[in-house]
């Protein structure tokens, strides 16, 4: 039987729990800075609709028809967990004073399952909308936020149009870039002018997937049974699928860029060094890297650790670290307000304490360097 650490086997606090009591007095708060790389807001469709411009389009998602993409999981563990309300600023700085959060990179929620809509007309003013309403409530006034532009997958030269219109903007560190829904892998030509724009602006992309078993690349999955199977394998499916695609038609390197692998953990990434031995007996068929793709991920790519992987056997948690790219490429997130979530003390709980500063606020410095 595998040992593991006492110390991780411990609950951590509950949504709930942190919702009605605020932050457990038996947990240990974090005594210097934390920057959350993944803090969903709850946009509705209603908050989009008031950025859209009076078009055809508007009139689609206004109708009482539309709705973004649904798979009929029940994600609230039979009513054990829910959504807390981030539907605005207020509600974000009261949770993120609660849990001793100092700068939030805000992401989407509904938008996770933006790249399933099948209208592209209607999704590129979507995403349009929730630009101008990203930077209308949660940027222009609240320097403890920061964001990332959203880009369409079903049309990328929209999506570079968006980049370059809110590039240059101090509040907005990255692009948010969704593995879900796209036609062809991310590697593939027709999404490179995202990538010529976000290296333009000096923008880091980040890939965020979504919990969905939606018959699309890159994640078929309706022959499962439970959510706890979908939810397990489906974002780090997604980031395989996707950075496979990214590494081996040379984006990182042809574009100068960087990444970020989001809300995946860190259980997956041995998962490289087997590309690498795919790619050493077939280098012919990459003709864009000229180095292992494992040496592309080290120096490239940043990964957060959330949703941690708390039972991890005792002794192994470096080597790991080590796979994902070292100890300088692991980030922060609490990924609230999802039932998942992680708060900071799961560092503590997790990782040696002489990375600590380095997950909690050093690497996503180096990750966006404009935070």
């Amino acid at each position: 039987m595998v040992k593991c650490m006492s110390k991780q086997a411990e609950p951590a606090p509950s949504q709930a729990d942190v919702l009605e009591k605020g932050w457990p007095e038996k947990e240990e708060r974090i005594d210097q800075e934390v920057i959350d790389c993944d803090a969903h807001i709850r946009e509705s469709v209603d908050d989009l609709l008031k950025y859209m411009d009076d078009t055809e389009e508007k009139a689609y998602v206004k109708s009482d028809y539309f709705q973004y993409p649904k798979d009929g999981w029940d994600r609230s563990a039979g009513g054990r967990a829910g959504y807390a309300d981030v539907s605005g600023p207020e509600a974000e700085m009261e949770i993120m004073e609660q849990l001793g959060l100092d700068t939030s990179i805000i992401t989407p929620t509904a938008n996770l399952y933006h790249g399933l809509l099948g209208n592209k007309d209607v999704a590129n003013e979507l995403a349009r909308a929730y630009n101008r309403y990203l930077m209308d409530v949660w940027l222009d006034d609240h320097d403890i936020f920061k964001g990332m532009v959203f880009v369409p997958v079903q049309d990328p030269d929209v999506g570079a149009e968006e980049i370059e219109k809110y590039g240059d903007n101090d509040d907005i560190v990255g692009v948010f870039l969704n593995p879900v829904g796209p036609e062809k892998g991310l590697g593939d030509e027709r999404y490179e002018p995202i990538y010529e724009a976000a290296s333009k602006h000096d923008l880091t992309v980040g890939l965020h997937g979504a919990a969905t078993t939606h018959s699309t690349f890159p994640l078929q999955t309706n022959y499962f049974h439970k959510f706890l199977e979908v939810h397990a394998i489906s974002h780090p499916f997604q980031q395989m699928a996707q950075i496979t695609s990214i590494i081996c038609r040379g984006i990182p390197e042809r574009y100068d860029l960087r990444f970020v692998s989001m809300e995946a953990g860190i259980g997956w990434v041995p998962y490289i060094y087997r590309l690498d031995k795919e790619f050493l007996a077939r280098p012919n068929e990459a003709p864009h890297l000229d180095r292992l793709p494992s040496e592309v991920w080290n120096d490239k790519f940043w990964i957060v650790s959330q949703p941690m992987e708390e039972t991890i056997p005792d002794g192994t948690i470096d080597g790991l670290a080590q796979m994902a790219g070292g100890w300088d490429n692991l980030l922060f997130a609490t990924d609230w307000p999802h039932w998942d979530f992680d708060a900071p003390s799961v560092v503590k709980k997790t990782l040696p304490n002489e990375h600590w500063s380095k997950v909690y606020h050093e690497n996503a410095r180096e990750a966006y360097p404009k935070i």
